[in-house]
């Protein structure tokens, strides 16, 4: 998975002015892996791409819920 996102980045930082890769790999399929050029402009192009999503792919009556609580570390009342 590094060599082909190394790949990937190295292809990309050729031709584009900035870029993000985002990549699940089979074998840690709860794990992203995050490559960028410019971590400023990256959170600003993923702000914009979740816009663009949000505006034409996701159909009405869709919600997306961006579930950011950790099951495992939530603390119980006993």
């Amino acid at each position: 998975m590094y060599d082909t996102l190394g790949k990937a980045k190295a292809i990309l930082s050729e031709h584009m002015t900035s870029y993000v890769i985002l990549a699940v790999s089979p074998d840690s399929p709860n794990t992203l892996q995050v490559r960028t050029d410019n971590r400023f402009a990256a959170t600003g192009m993923l702000e914009r791409a979740i816009d663009i999503f949000r505006e034409n792919v996701v159909d009405e009556g869709w919600e997306i819920v961006w579930d950011t609580n950790d099951e495992d570390n939530e603390e119980t009342d006993l």
